[in-house]
C-alpha cells in the first residue's frame, strides 16, 4: 500500500521488515524486489527476486521480475 501511494521509502522498511520476520516468505521478497525497481535499485531487486525464486521456483511473477532486473542492469 505504501508503495501505491509513492512511500517507497517506507515500504522497503515495511517489506524488508517482513522479510526478516519470515524469511521463507516468497512473496514478500518479490514485493520487495518491485519496490526496489520501483526506485531504480535493480541490483537490491535482483538479490530479492533470487531469494524469493529460491524459496518457490515456480513463481512466475519472480521469474519476470528477475528478467527485467537483469534487463535494466544489462545482462
Amino acid at each position: 500500500v505504501k508503495a501505491q501511494l509513492g512511500d517507497f521509502a517506507a515500504a522497503i522498511r515495511h517489506l524488508a521488515a517482513a522479510v526478516a520476520i519470515n524469511p521463507q516468505a516468497a512473496e514478500a521478497h518479490a514485493h520487495l524486489a518491485h519496490v526496489c525497481m520501483a526506485v531504480g535499485d535493480a541490483p537490491a531487486a535482483l538479490a530479492e527476486y533470487d531469494r524469493a525464486l529460491a524459496l518457490h521456483p515456480d513463481f512466475a511473477e519472480a521469474w519476470y521480475g528477475r528478467g527485467n532486473a537483469l534487463q535494466a542492469l544489462q545482462r
